[in-house]
């Protein structure tokens, strides 16, 4: 198997620099943020990541950890598998830094230094539980992925910038005929199970593509994918890269895998070995956290803040979070000091 990288982002909302950047960039372009700076709260179990890739994930060539020049006081920076990179390394344009805006991240992975052709994308809420193979994300060079059709609902900041991606997509979709009868195995799969391809199946009609279904867990990408988009449609990644706020009309990093997806550049299959908590009441996740447990099949887990969820809890969140992970990776990593 080729070399695999990861891409790991985290910001520290509690660096003082960093806050002050913040509400100033606010005040110059008058901008109101819906969840303000609580976007941004960390679960502060960072160290599970790591304990996590080294334990489960030994294969891993490189991590590259985008921040802005902020680093955890525990982060071992001599680790030779390590690769710090900074805003500053990878922003074209140096007027855009500093950002708030993890989609105008997203849109200068290709220019992280020495990064890998093929790499899997983290966020910083997202945990590896058990041991894997290169083959869970890649085979035959290809990123492992399903091709699943869904209808798009405007319902929030997210799904407009998803709106966006599927431009992109639509404009590259030419001929929709060619398109199914090149991918029609990638469409239809007895690896997605009955649901995903009866829906396939009832949205192949449609004269364009409302959205490729999304997850939220670890995504292998290629980077050769992530420069074609740039090449193609450099005015409008620009466009998001200088947008130091989400806005509606940004797009993400779902967009090089969607254009993957088109394009066919992948092997089927479906990921069952995830779990993804939405947490949005204390009980609510101590339920989960207590049905997680038992469950040998769950590779992944990736923990995530509701919208309603009430910040005055996150003590006790994290808490109930770190101990669940501390049952599984109890012990530093090389990549602790």
């Amino acid at each position: 198997m080729n070399e695999i990288d990861i891409v790991l982002t985290w910001v520290d909302n509690q660096d003082p620099k960093w806050i002050e950047q913040y509400h100033s960039q606010l005040r110059l372009q008058h901008f109101i943020e819906v969840s303000g700076q609580l976007r941004f709260e960390s679960l502060d179990s960072l160290q599970y990541i790591f304990r996590g890739i080294e334990t489960f994930l030994p294969w891993v060539r490189k991590i590259h950890f985008v921040t802005a020049d902020q680093l955890p006081t525990w982060l071992n920076q001599t680790h030779p598998k390590l690769n710090i990179v900074s805003h500053k390394q990878i922003f074209p344009h140096k007027k855009d830094i500093p950002t708030f805006n993890a989609c105008a991240i997203e849109m200068c992975f290709s220019n992280i230094p020495d990064l890998a052709e093929h790499f899997i994308y983290f966020n910083d809420d997202m945990f590896v539980l058990s041991p894997l193979k290169e083959s869970r994300f890649f085979e035959n060079g290809l990123p492992k992925d399903f091709l699943s059709l869904k209808i798009l609902n405007h319902d929030g900041i997210f799904s407009h910038i998803l709106h966006s991606d599927m431009q992109i997509i639509n404009n590259e979709l030419t001929n929709k005929t060619q398109f199914f009868f090149k991918n029609i195995f990638n469409i239809f799969n007895f690896k997605y199970g009955f649901f995903i391809n009866f829906r396939n199946f009832l949205l192949v009609p449609q004269r364009a593509i409302s959205l490729f279904q999304v997850y939220h867990h670890p995504q292998p990408l290629l980077k050769s994918v992530l420069i074609e988009v740039e090449n193609k449609h450099l005015k409008t990644l620009q466009q998001t890269r200088s947008s130091r706020f989400k806005s509606p009309t940004d797009i993400n990093q779902y967009v090089f895998r969607f254009f993957n997806l088109l394009k066919g550049n992948f092997i089927p299959f479906y990921p069952r070995d995830t779990a993804y908590v939405c947490i949005k009441e204390v009980i609510d996740l101590e339920r989960e956290i207590n049905q997680l447990k038992p469950k040998k099949n769950i590779n992944f887990v990736c923990f995530n803040e509701h919208p309603d969820f009430n910040p005055n809890n996150y003590d006790v969140v994290k808490k109930l979070i770190s101990d669940y992970l501390d049952s599984i990776l109890p012990n530093k990593s090389s990549y602790e000091k």
